[in-house]
């Protein structure tokens, strides 16, 4: 669409975080915490994880397309899986951990 790949790449992780919270916390882990300050736990475990994973996947892109030559969506595709992983890694064993 003409955007800089690494605009495009930010706003991408900004908004999909939002979704996947809300999609993680109800469909893939179920997690049923009620209180305020079990919801701001998990709340900020999840941002403190998905930021983490967002710096890999951001960082990891300009590695693999400035640095390594590899082609924009390819390199996206390879980070897209590694994000994946480690988001499901994070969330099982640190955010929604029961």
């Amino acid at each position: 669409m003409g955007a800089d790949y690494r605009v495009s790449n930010l706003l991408t992780i900004i908004i999909t975080k939002i979704a996947a919270y809300l999609f993680n916390k109800f469909f893939v882990f179920r997690t049923s915490v009620k209180t305020l300050a079990g919801v701001l736990k998990e709340v900020l475990l999840f941002i403190l994880t998905r930021g983490t994973a967002g710096i890999i996947d951001y960082f990891g892109l300009i590695l693999l397309v400035d640095w390594l030559h590899v082609d924009g969506m390819a390199g996206k595709l390879i980070m897209i899986i590694i994000v994946t992983i480690l988001n499901y890694f994070f969330g099982k064993h640190i955010v929604y951990k029961k």
